[in-house]
């Protein structure tokens, strides 16, 4: 009990990187099948220490206090494998929160960029078709609002309390994921009022031409029946 003891306390100089927390998963997984076969033997160990401070009174003072020593062991063993399990929960909830973070702010960049293209439509079908995909992107961030809050619930629960400096780091990623996900509704506000304009300016031009088009006609139709009058005369 005492090796296996020493064993897991050796595996605090793993880390909470991501390679140090499957390393630690390995060598728990391993150990907690140690442990049930070494729970079996402390409980027959009891049973046999009973019997034997039964059967021999004389001896039951040596007997229990050996059995005292052997449960104290056992109890110590299970003691350190709880406060490692703790610790992995803690370095695997890390791991799990930036991993969400770093998705996170990599869609958020890319949306970024999308909504801040500068393509201008040059005519109403092209106007259409980016408004419309403006809209689409509307969708796609809302349908990211719920990703967003939880990132931002889960990363306050991580730095909560905490001073050490990787943790402020965390703090200041956090306050820049509100900052990008307000300008994202900002930026995309901006897009559409300037892509609303663009298709009413689109739909003026349509307008405009076919007004040109019937004065056109209307021109050539008054004037071809002056000139039909002319030759009558």
């Amino acid at each position: 009990m005492r090796e296996k003891t020493k064993v897991i306390e050796s595996t605090q100089g793993l880390g909470n990187d991501l390679a140090g927390v499957l390393a630690l998963q390995r060598k728990l997984a391993g150990t907690e099948r140690d442990l049930e076969a070494i729970a079996a033997r402390v409980g027959e160990l009891t049973r046999e220490a009973n019997a034997l401070a039964a059967g021999h009174p004389a001896q039951a003072v040596a007997i229990n206090a050996r059995l005292r020593e052997v449960q104290t062991g056992w109890e110590d063993l299970r003691a350190t494998m709880r406060r490692r399990e703790e610790s992995l929960g803690e370095a695997r909830r890390l791991q799990d929160f930036l991993r969400s973070l770093d998705d996170f702010q990599a869609w958020l960049s890319i949306t970024q960029k999308a909504v801040a293209s500068e393509d201008m439509p040059e005519s109403l079908p092209e106007a259409e078709q980016l408004l419309q995909q403006h809209a689409g992107i509307k969708d796609e961030i809302d349908g990211h609002q719920d990703s967003y809050q939880r990132v931002k619930e889960s990363g306050e629960k991580v730095i909560q309390g905490q001073t050490d400096p990787e943790y402020l780091l965390l703090g200041q990623r956090l306050e820049g994921l509100d900052t990008g996900w307000n300008a994202l509704g900002r930026m995309w506000e901006s897009r559409s009022h300037t892509l609303a304009q663009c298709l009413g300016f689109q739909e003026f031009q349509k307008d405009a031409k076919q007004a040109e088009a019937i004065l056109s006609n209307q021109v050539e139709r008054h004037s071809g029946l002056g000139q039909a009058g002319l030759s009558g005369q």
